[in-house]
């Protein structure tokens, strides 16, 4: 069996191994930036090539100017939160916007994977470099994806995302024009850079959707947008290079690009939460969180997974089991397809909390990896009917896990989100990819048994370390939400507090709220049945904390911590929300002593 190419990043230095076209050779490539000699003719090539490497130049010195400021000077101001965010939500074109671009980033990463091989000859490049451009784009993009979400969360997500696409559009058109394949790697480069955005994308969902359950429908469609973009990428990127030229798709991307970024310059308003953003550490300290880490390292085994499918089922399918090319397309296909129903039925399927949707979902999924196990171990071999089977089980359940781990891992990060769906992205890419290339290797030793046993493992491993790390003694922000019982005693207990007037407006679809008949007398706009009253706070709590440490509960609409005194006030945006504060906070620790979480009438008793 052949030798597949390892996890490599490709290296922009002054010689390389080259394959030859019959398997591993040793001649040298000297990687010459100044040559543009090309195998392929296509029209005004000299001036396109000129022009694609202007702009890859003057995007470097920029991206260094740009760096060198912000290290000297300081990071520009950010933009206050739009009120439109707060008074009218999202809006359905703008959720689309983000299903769109998070579906054309993973479109952008291997739409070209078709055509290496026409790509190696005319760019006079290997098979070793040009598979491993598709592994250096996820790795740059996960590296600068740390630094490009959480500058979004200081100076605003809105300037960030306008860049990002725009070098998306300028990337994709000097990939285009590449007439070397050390123009084209340095191209790739830059869309790394301007696909680290994704992190951004997620940021943005945090923004706009902070209750759980809005989210969790959110999230799970940009999933399933973002497997349409994985599923149609090989085919679309196939059919322009088969009629047209490999080219064509890079120009194609360029443009669609340039129009996203004009649209958002128009449409978009900014949604960065307002308040001061604390350091880089101090984020990542918090994201540094043991049940948080739980979190990221199950998104890293699903991905695992996913990428381990992904990476060697075509080769496995034609070259071990000599299926044809289409038919590898249709498994690839079926693949995505099932992925996208798991989040659809998981979506349907609620069971009343995002916590409970995650167990449900882990439990499957190291089911379904079992399972593939044993049909791996005695089917596989040979039939491709048993790796399939355990794939396709996997699939239904795949996107059900990662879709219920990100929501839960976005709960205590409002105002780091950026930052957060930064180390998110890392922890999708980095070790997964590496899990890839594991199961590849296992593949040429040991056969398709090595590969199956590896992607099944990885789907155990998921709903273990979940279940160990997570579900089984999971925080305080994502216990259940209150029942109807727990609810019902706190309105009691705030209908009896002060001069309270409860009032149930029993109309359909709306929740129960409460109304203060001596705030109405004086014309108050805030109703104190969205309060709470906040008793034995340590000395030096200062509100940024008390608001840090009560938004576990819900939105938090204001809040104040009086200094001297041991005790503030937070308001929520539900009354729902405000009973849900009392009923799991209450008796918590916050910065090392018991807080009292009390109904904001019994203050006033």
């Amino acid at each position: 069996m052949q030798r597949l190419p390892w996890f490599i990043f490709a290296s922009m230095s002054v010689s390389v191994i080259s394959d030859s076209q019959g398997g591993l050779g040793s001649s040298p490539v000297a990687l010459d930036f100044g040559s543009d000699v090309s195998t392929e003719s296509w029209p005004e090539e000299d001036m396109l090539a000129k022009l694609s490497k202007g702009l890859v130049a003057a995007v470097y010195c920029g991206f260094i100017a740009v760096s060198l400021r912000l290290v000297l000077v300081g990071l520009p101001k950010r933009m206050p939160r739009h009120p439109s965010v707060e008074e009218d939500g999202c809006p359905q074109s703008w959720v689309v916007f983000m299903g769109v671009v998070y579906a054309f980033i993973y479109f952008t990463t291997d739409q070209y994977v078709p055509s290496l091989p026409q790509m190696e000859a005319d760019l006079l490049g290997s098979e070793s470099i040009m598979s491993g451009t598709v592994q250096m784009n996820l790795c740059v993009k996960a590296i600068f994806g740390m630094a490009t979400a959480g500058l979004s969360d200081r100076i605003g997500r809105k300037p960030v995302l306008l860049v990002c696409l725009t070098l998306l559009s300028v990337a994709s058109f000097c990939c285009g024009c590449a007439q070397r394949i050390e123009w084209f790697i340095a191209s790739r480069l830059l869309q790394g850079m301007g696909e680290s955005l994704e992190p951004v994308i997620f940021a943005m969902a945090r923004d706009f959707f902070a209750k759980p359950s809005e989210r969790f429908v959110v999230v799970a469609a940009l999933q399933m947008m973002a497997f349409v973009g994985i599923a149609l990428a090989p085919l679309v990127g196939g059919l322009g290079a088969h009629y047209l030229s490999w080219r064509a798709p890079f120009f194609g991307l360029a443009l669609i690009w340039g129009l996203l970024a004009s649209y958002a310059g128009f449409a978009m308003v900014e949604c960065c939460p307002d308040g001061e953003s604390q350091s880089y550490l101090s984020d990542l300290k918090r994201i540094l969180d043991p049940h948080l880490l739980c979190l990221l390292l199950t998104e890293s085994c699903v991905m695992g997974a996913y990428f381990t499918f992904n990476a060697n089922s075509s080769y496995l399918a034609e070259v071990t089991f000599g299926e044809s090319v289409i038919s590898s397309s249709e498994i690839m296909l079926v693949f995505g397809a099932l992925c996208g129903v798991g989040a659809f039925l998981i979506e349907r399927l609620r069971l009343g909390s995002v916590l409970q949707d995650a167990r449900l979902a882990m439990s499957l999924l190291g089911a379904a990896g079992a399972i593939s196990l044993l049909l791996g171990v005695f089917f596989s071999s040979s039939f491709l009917w048993g790796y399939l089977a355990g794939s396709f089980l996997q699939a239904g359940v795949l996107m059900m896990a990662l879709v219920s781990a990100n929501v839960l891992f976005f709960e205590p990060l409002e105002d780091c989100a950026g930052m957060a769906a930064s180390c998110e992205i890392v922890a999708q890419s980095v070790i997964p990819c590496a899990l890839s290339a594991f199961a590849t290797q296992l593949m040429i030793y040991d056969g398709p048994a090595g590969l199956i046993c590896c992607q099944a493992a990885a789907c155990v491993a998921a709903a273990a370390v979940f279940w160990l790390g997570y579900g089984i003694s999971p925080p305080a922000w994502t216990r259940r939400a209150p029942s109807r019982k727990d609810f019902d005693q706190v309105l009691r207990r705030m209908s009896t507090s002060g001069d309270l007037l409860l009032q149930i407006e029993a109309e359909e679809g709306l929740h129960q709220r409460l109304l203060s008949r001596e705030a109405r007398s004086q014309g108050l706009m805030a109703d104190p049945a969205l309060k709470c009253r906040v008793g034995n706070l340590a000395d030096g709590t200062s509100s940024k904390a008390l608001r840090d440490h009560m938004c576990q509960a819900g939105k938090i609409t204001g809040f104040e911590c009086l200094s001297g005194n041991g005790t503030g006030s937070v308001s929520f945006s539900t009354v729902e929300e405000a009973a849900n504060a009392i009923t799991m906070l209450n008796g918590s620790v916050l910065n090392g002593q018991a807080i009292m979480v009390d109904p904001w009438g019994k203050s006033q008793g």
